[in-house]
């Protein structure tokens, strides 16, 4: 189940990198160049989205809704830190960049040092690169 979504929402992502410049050109003049940055920033997490959902509607059906609650306050904990350090910094772009770290951290960091949430993270973890689906 997490290796459809993830390969599939890896797919979108690749896509959207490749044609992100030729889309903004598209949609917006040159007055927006620096959204291709902000674009290409904010879409990296969408290869994580697919396999996130999945893992949320499994923490559900196993009654972890706590947990989910805890991490996504340590999702809006860190994303508010980050800001406050990187926005004087970087201005918008900062925004940008502490929204993925946090969403990386939240979906990639947070799970292993939740104990009950450990072993399901990291069946997560291993169903990804487990290509044997393909094959049944």
């Amino acid at each position: 189940m997490y290796f459809f979504s993830f390969w599939s929402s890896a797919l979108i992502f690749i896509s959207l990198f490749l044609v992100s410049d030729l889309l903004i050109d598209f949609f917006y003049s040159e007055d927006f160049r620096d959204v291709k940055k902000i674009f290409k920033i904010l879409i990296i997490p969408i290869s994580i989205a697919g396999i996130s959902a999945t893992y949320i509607k499994r923490l559900y059906s196993i009654q972890k809704q706590k947990n989910i609650f805890i991490r996504s306050i340590f999702g809006i904990c860190i994303n508010v830190l980050l800001n406050l350090k990187l926005i004087p910094i970087y201005g918008v772009i900062g925004v940008s960049i502490s929204t993925v770290i946090s969403i990386l951290l939240m979906e990639l960091v947070y799970d292993f040092f939740d104990p009950s949430l450990k072993n399901e993270h990291k069946f997560k973890l291993k169903s990804i690169l487990n290509f044997n689906n393909i094959m049944s």
